[in-house]
C-alpha cells in the first residue's frame, strides 16, 4: 500500500487571523489562524512543516506532495524547489509548480491527475494546517475501510451548509455536509469515481482568485460530488484532535477544536446580534 499526502501552497498571500475562532455547523474552533503574508514568513512555514514531516511517523509507506500555485515569484518557487527528493521520515518529497487557478482544490487535483496510478490513498491538506501526530495516516484509511460506504475521512472536521448557501448552489436538504479546506483522505477508487469528462476533481478550473467560486467549485463542490454517489464524509471521534492550525503550532498555543457552553453561548449572542442588525436597514444605519 502507497499513500500520499498533498500539501497546497501559494506564495502570494493577504490574510492574517491572530486567533482561531468558531466556525461551522457543529461550531467548533475551525477558523483557523495564519500569518503567511511574506515570502520570509512561507519560508519559515515551509522549514516548519519538513522538520514536522521528519519527525512524523504516518504509520506507513508515504510521499509527500507539494503542489505550488505560481504567482510568479522566482525566489520563492526555487525555495520550495529545493525540496524535490529530499528524503522524510518515511517516503520523499515531490514537487509540482502549476498554474494559479482553483485555490487548493485545483492544487489537490493536480497531484491527483500526476500521481493516481502510483499511489492507493490521498490526504489532501492545505499548508497552514499541520497533521503530524504518531500514525494519522493509518488511523484514516482504519477509518475508510472500516465503516461502510465511506468516501472521505474529514480530517478537520464536516460541516452543514447554511441555508443561503444551499439556496444559492440550489443543494437540496438532504446534500447538506461539506468539509473544512476539504481537508482529508480519500482512495483513488472513490476518487476515480468523482472525477469530471476531463478527468479532473472539482475545482474551479479559472485563473486568478475568486473566491466565492472557489469555495463553491472545490470546498464545497469535491466533498459533495462524494456524497451524491452514495457515499460518506466520515469524522474522527470529538475527542481526537487530528489537524492543527500551523501558526498556532508554531507559537506553542494549545488547540481545541469544540468550544465549552459558555463560549456556545457567547458565540451565539454574537452571532445573532450581528444578523439582527446587518438584516435591518434602519437600525444598521
Amino acid at each position: 500500500m502507497k499513500c500520499a499526502k498533498v500539501i497546497a501552497t501559494c506564495l502570494k498571500r493577504s490574510r492574517v487571523v491572530e486567533k482561531t475562532g468558531l466556525v461551522g455547523d457543529p461550531l467548533g474552533f475551525f477558523h483557523h489562524s495564519q500569518n503567511f503574508i511574506t515570502l520570509e514568513k512561507m519560508k519559515n512555514l515551509f522549514n516548519f512543516i519538513i522538520d514536522l514531516e521528519n519527525k512524523s511517523d504516518p504509520g506507513c509507506e508515504m510521499d509527500l506532495i507539494i503542489v505550488n500555485n505560481d504567482v510568479g515569484d522566482y525566489e520563492g518557487n526555487k525555495f520550495l524547489e529545493n525540496f524535490n527528493n529530499q528524503k522524510i521520515f518515511n517516503g520523499k518529497i515531490r514537487y509540482l509548480c502549476r498554474e494559479n487557478s482553483g485555490a487548493s482544490f485545483g492544487a489537490y487535483n493536480e497531484a491527483y491527475k500526476t500521481f493516481k496510478n502510483e499511489y492507493d490513498y490521498f490526504l489532501f491538506c492545505e499548508d497552514d494546517i499541520s497533521i503530524y501526530k504518531k500514525n494519522y495516516y493509518t488511523k484514516g484509511i482504519s477509518y475508510f475501510e472500516n465503516n461502510k460506504d465511506c468516501g472521505f475521512v474529514a480530517y478537520i472536521h464536516s460541516t452543514r451548509l447554511s441555508k443561503p448557501t444551499r439556496k444559492r448552489l440550489n443543494i437540496i436538504k438532504e446534500d447538506i455536509a461539506s468539509c473544512h479546506g476539504a481537508i482529508g483522505m480519500s482512495s483513488v477508487e472513490v476518487l476515480n469515481k468523482i472525477v469530471d469528462t476531463n478527468g479532473n476533481l472539482p475545482f474551479n478550473n479559472v485563473i486568478g482568485d475568486n473566491h466565492r467560486d472557489n469555495i463553491d467549485n472545490g470546498e464545497i463542490g469535491f466533498p459533495l460530488k462524494i456524497i451524491r454517489k452514495g457515499l460518506k464524509i466520515l469524522d474522527f471521534p470529538r475527542d481526537v484532535l487530528i489537524a492543527e492550525p500551523a501558526y498556532d503550532l508554531m507559537r506553542n498555543i494549545t488547540v481545541r477544536k469544540f468550544p465549552t457552553f459558555f463560549e456556545r453561548i457567547v458565540y451565539n449572542i454574537k452571532s445573532n446580534t450581528h444578523n439582527f442588525f446587518s438584516k435591518n436597514d434602519k437600525l444598521l444605519k
